[in-house]
């Protein structure tokens, strides 16, 4: 996936509920140095609700990392944390290339959800 030229691009999961994240893994296009160092500086966000963002990481580097290479960019928080959505962003004007983000985690079914974020349309 790759996003236009814009200010702090950005890419979103929406899991539909609240689940525990207990790793994301970011696979950085390799195939271009160029491309590659285009995330260097990253941040990834958490939220269970979407107007209320949490990062939980930020990497300010103009090194790039790896991707299909076996050396993506992982990160391990060291328990869980509940998110519903999951957001990669750019900390700078540029274009966002990724190759594959994995996110992996669990669910917490006791967990309270958030009401609907979408409006639905009313058929006529």
């Amino acid at each position: 996936m790759h996003t236009d030229i814009d200010d702090k691009p950005w890419w979103v999961a929406d899991f539909g509920s609240t689940k525990g994240i207990s790793e994301i893994r970011i696979f950085n296009r390799i195939d271009d140095i160029g491309i590659a160092a285009r995330a260097g500086r990253l941040a990834i966000d958490l939220a269970i609700n979407p107007d209320e963002w949490l990062e939980v990481y930020r990497r300010e580097t103009d090194e790039p990392f790896g991707g299909i290479d076996g050396n993506p960019l992982i990160f391990k928080p060291t328990i869980p944390i509940p998110g519903r959505f999951v957001r990669i962003r750019l900390l700078t004007r540029n274009y966002l290339h990724l190759d594959q983000v994995e996110v992996y985690g669990e669910p917490l079914p006791n967990f309270p959800q958030p009401a609907p974020t979408l409006a639905t349309a009313e058929q006529p």
